[in-house]
């Protein structure tokens, strides 16, 4: 464990005035480095002046509010690749596929 910490550790950082050498140089560069970063307040901030966003109808508002259908979901799950990786509940889509017949009334 000793060696790969030292092998992964920083000994030797550039920084803009030079080089920081050592443990308590480079923890005192980046320590410079971050507090300086978040510490500016003369950040500009974008506007959004003259941008038109346009309104989502009633019709394309129900559309997108409207539960799926089961075809909508049947065609979903038969098009994704079953190597997917699994979803939350620890299921990738092979075993949704294979299991569909029963899954799909729940």
């Amino acid at each position: 464990m000793k060696t790969r910490r030292k092998r992964n550790g920083l000994v030797v950082l550039r920084t803009p005035t030079g080089w920081a050498e050592g443990p308590a140089q480079v923890r005192a560069a980046t320590s410079d480095f971050y507090r300086d970063h978040f510490a500016g307040t003369d950040w500009v901030r974008p506007t959004l002046d003259g941008l038109v966003f346009t309104t989502v109808s009633e019709g394309q508002n129900v559309d997108l509010i409207a539960p799926f259908t089961g075809e909508e979901i049947e065609e979903m799950i038969s098009s994704c690749d079953g190597t997917k990786s699994p979803g939350p509940d620890g299921f990738n889509f092979a075993f949704i596929k294979s299991f569909w017949d029963l899954m799909k009334f729940e």
